[in-house]
């Protein structure tokens, strides 16, 4: 039999190791459901192996027992039950099942984090930094070659310039590729790089040594570039904007070093100005122009009939994208090609519209009374305030995106920043 002391490291090994692979969506095709207007392949995950062994580990150890059945974890758990209850009304129940297993997945990782008895939340940062790192090296490459790399291994998706369904824009007459890293799309990388981005400039400011300074510094600039070169609206938006409450809330402490911060950030934005001109407000000037704009403003509101036609229970989770095309929901709006047909890009909506307006508040007050347990340390604990900024900021993008509830990647990432920041260290 394994000892419990090496049984222990083995679990921390694995722990450590899944949160550098978070981005490397390494996957393999066990099926695939197929609909009137195309197909979806079902893959199973590395993260999907590495979870379910967690999950032995905490049976093993009876992590269960140290759950402590609070106000927020009763909504947690309503909130679980409704999207389990939601495939009572799901017309396609398999891909549903498919959904709430991954939905499921990051509850679990919410628990197993949250009752942790040797996690040590540095070094968690640390090892979602060798990810970024990894990551940042992957899209810099690709935004130079303007096209995927060749590491599908990893998880890289097919994308170039003149291949359909790359996200791209032009800037002038030049036709500018918007790098996914090893995610499906760019924005879910913007969304990582935005929780790099933030945990980098908790070390930055904590460091003590020169070669320490340097180093963050140079991780810093790097994470950031990459980021503006995502062309993520959202998620450049929201890091200035957390960047700056970060720094202001840590002004007293570190003030020195925040007027480092924002030169590392003139030198960012020096970069890209040297590589491209103005290219930025080119981005950003013409957003409520674009046809991504325009549909996503469509998808909300077919989300907004959707849930007044099934407000108790929703469609059932995974099936909005299914029901929508069934009820011609998608056609009536001028949406014709398949590609268009797409889940609301609003993850508040999406989940009211899939698990119904129950299954939402669940989520919303477990939410609050999340943050509510812990806000009283954001002044007083630089772990507590930058996981708060972090998992602030994704709550902001999932204004404008769907991918922390549908999507693998987004799913892990997600419940990771929610499982750390209700996590007490000792």
């Amino acid at each position: 039999m394994m000892s419990i002391f090496s049984r222990r490291r083995l679990e921390e090994s694995l722990f450590y190791v899944l949160l550098v692979f978070i981005p490397f969506g390494i996957k393999k095709v066990e099926a695939i459901f197929v609909y009137p207007w195309g197909s979806k392949p079902i893959f199973l995950y590395m993260i999907d192996i590495a979870i379910l062994f967690l999950f032995l580990f905490w049976y093993l150890r009876k992590g269960w027992r140290d759950i402590v059945f609070s106000s927020s974890t009763k909504a947690l758990l309503l909130f679980s039950s409704s999207a389990i209850l939601s495939l009572v009304f799901a017309f396609h129940r398999g891909l549903g099942a498919y959904t709430l297993l991954h939905l499921l997945y990051g509850v679990f990782l919410f628990f197993y984090l949250s009752t942790h008895p040797f996690l040590k939340q540095e070094v968690a940062f640390r090892a979602i930094l060798v990810g970024v790192a990894l990551q940042t090296i992957v899209g810099l490459l690709q935004f130079q070659a303007q096209k995927s790399i060749g590491i599908s291994y990893l998880g890289e998706t097919f994308f170039g310039a003149h291949i359909p369904g790359t996200a791209t824009f032009y800037f002038g007459a030049e036709k500018l590729v918007r790098v996914p890293g090893t995610f499906l799309h760019p924005n879910i990388l913007g969304a990582f790089l935005l929780m790099g981005s933030l945990l980098t400039l908790y070390f930055f400011l904590r460091g003590k040594k020169i070669f320490s300074f340097f180093g963050w510094s140079f991780l810093y600039y790097s994470i950031n570039l990459l980021l503006l070169l995502t062309f993520s609206r959202s998620s450049i938006t929201t890091v200035s904007l957390l960047t700056l409450i970060y720094c202001a809330v840590s002004y007293r402490t570190y003030h020195a070093k925040i007027l480092r911060v924002f030169l590392i950030w003139f030198f960012v934005l020096l970069t890209l100005w040297s590589m491209f001109g103005n290219v930025l407000k080119a981005r950003f000037e013409n957003s409520f122009n674009e046809l991504s704009y325009k549909h996503r403003v469509i998808y909300n509101e077919i989300g907004v009939r959707v849930i007044k036609e099934h407000p108790l229970f929703g469609v059932g989770i995974g099936n909005f994208t299914d029901y929508a095309f069934r009820e011609k929901l998608y056609q009536a709006r001028q949406l014709s090609f398949s590609f268009l047909y797409q889940p609301i890009h609003n993850l508040y909506l999406l989940i009211t519209a899939e698990i119904g307006v129950l299954g939402f508040l669940a989520f919303f007050i477990f939410l609050i009374l999340l943050f509510k347990t812990r806000m009283y340390e954001v002044f007083i604990d630089e772990r507590v305030l930058v996981l708060s900024c972090i998992m602030g900021g994704f709550l902001i993008l999932g204004l404008a995106d769907h991918y922390f509830w549908d999507l693998e990647q987004g799913i892990v990432m997600f419940w990771l920043i929610v499982g750390l920041f209700n996590y007490k260290e000792n």
